[in-house]
């Protein structure tokens, strides 16, 4: 994990330089990545593009890379890297034209991830729906994966996936996590309502 702290303790302006430095390499690297090289890389500039922006320079060249790569990406690889598409969207804009490989992807792996990648995959495909409107190919299939994957979803899932629904229009979907959304809520409130019981006896 990037440790963010090097600003407050005086290090920022070295922490930059070594990103900045990192990010200038990658242009002539990145023919040598593998598909997980290239993923990491991709959601480290997602990451960093904040507290550096320097990181931003390498985006072009990674999402070049892509269509080369995107067939041998393993499932979390595929999310991992849409997740990243929909956050640098605004800010490195070439990053869009990896999307439609990435999407392309998606049907074959879907069955195989996580439901945090479903979730994180169908907010991309929401957030980028405007920007690249061939990532609603993907929809369909992650919707699929998510219906069969309701119960296992985490709080921030839920959200994710509720918040999709609704902006793709999923209807059943949005429904289905509402309900489920609700029953959570409903269990959470028990739950500290029994725990703050128990505390005051």
């Amino acid at each position: 994990q990037p440790r963010f702290g090097f600003k407050s303790r005086g290090l920022g302006d070295v922490y930059k330089r070594q990103v900045s430095a990192i990010a200038g390499r990658i242009p002539k690297k990145v023919d040598a990545m593998t598909p997980q090289h290239l993923s990491n890389s991709l959601w480290a500039a997602a990451t960093l593009k904040d507290v550096a922006p320097e990181v931003l320079t390498a985006v072009p060249a990674l999402a070049g890379r892509v269509p080369d790569l995107v067939e041998d990406m393993v499932p979390q690889a595929v999310s991992n890297s849409l997740w990243a598409a929909a956050t640098l969207r605004d800010v490195a804009p070439e990053v869009l034209k990896a999307v439609p490989d990435l999407a392309g992807r998606v049907p074959d792996v879907a069955e195989d991830m996580i439901p945090q990648a479903l979730s994180n995959s169908l907010w991309a495909a929401a957030s980028l729906k405007d920007e690249a409107p061939e990532v609603l190919k993907a929809v369909p299939v992650l919707v699929l994966e998510i219906s069969w994957e309701l119960q296992d979803l985490q709080t921030q899932g839920l959200r994710m996936s509720l918040w999709a629904a609704a902006e793709l229009n999923e209807n059943r979907l949005r429904d289905d996590l509402s309900a489920l959304s609700s029953k959570c809520e409903c269990c959470c409130k028990l739950l500290r309502l029994v725990t703050s019981c128990t505390q005051g006896n």
